[in-house]
């Protein structure tokens, strides 16, 4: 079983640095080499983050190259202009970056006398509420397990598109994407079960976003691939950049709460 071969990504929060894994199938062999931009503005942090690199072929092993010395810019509706700076090596940030429910703003970046764009609107701020957390005794042999699940209270009237993360002991839960929306749920109290695979003595730390429709759905198509085998045929997500780029921008307010177990 050949193994897909995934991509890394960091992103930045304020004036600090943090792994996670969000990933990205990668070309075929031999396939063109192409631009990938992940692009992301949190809107509570008011950071925005941008990491750029080309993609490698399915069986490449080595790191996939940065791009270093691009022009990124961003703009919102009303004309404010941002620049984003790199850090390090294909990393860009911005800090202070104004972001209002129903404002739209474009990415720009420029490498290598090409430009790429990509637009999408802010999605309104909702609070996680609280965490709670149930013993589950399997049907199977009776073993217990510890679940968690979190709380809030949906925007009535309003399309929403949720992610919840998850830290256990400060380390990402990067096996799911756990992705939610308000299609049958409008203006209601939502619950949605985390998992069940917590330890007693855990610190678990979750993180709800609620994002823009085209990071929803973005994130949706990864979620699709398969446990990682090389029987599922790589494919790249339609993302919202123009000019051939593969990536994403999207627009995300966070609220977060912690549960000692």
């Amino acid at each position: 079983m050949k193994l897909l071969k995934y991509l890394s990504c960091f992103l930045c929060s304020l004036f600090f640095f943090s792994a996670c894994e969000e990933v990205i199938v990668l070309d075929l062999e031999k396939a063109e080499k192409r631009v990938i931009i992940q692009a992301q503005l949190d809107a509570t942090a008011m950071t925005a983050s941008v990491l750029l690199n080309k993609s490698n072929g399915f069986y490449e092993t080595t790191t996939p190259e940065t791009i270093s010395n691009a022009n990124v810019t961003l703009t919102s509706e009303d004309g404010q202009t941002y620049t984003l700076n790199e850090a390090e090596a294909g990393v860009y940030v911005a800090n202070d970056v104004l972001a209002t429910p129903e404002q739209t703003f474009t990415i720009s970046v420029e490498s290598e006398n090409e430009t790429y764009t990509a637009s999408t609107t802010t999605p309104y701020p909702v609070v996680l509420d609280s965490l709670s957390s149930d013993i589950i005794v399997s049907p199977f042999g009776g073993e217990e397990f510890i679940s968690v699940s979190a709380h809030w209270l949906d925007l009535a009237e309003i399309q929403n598109f949720y992610r919840i993360r998850t830290f256990i002991n400060d380390t990402l839960l990067a096996d799911t994407y756990n992705l939610i929306t308000d299609d049958f749920t409008d203006g209601e109290e939502m619950n949605s079960f985390i998992r069940n695979a917590f330890d007693e003595d855990d610190e678990v730390l979750v993180k709800l976003l609620n994002i823009d429709k085209k990071y929803y759905d973005y994130f949706f198509e990864l979620s699709s691939v398969g446990g990682g085998s090389g029987d599922v045929t790589p494919f790249n997500p339609q993302g919202n950049f123009d000019n051939n780029a593969l990536g994403f921008f999207g627009i995300y307010f966070v609220s977060e709460a912690t549960i000692s177990l």
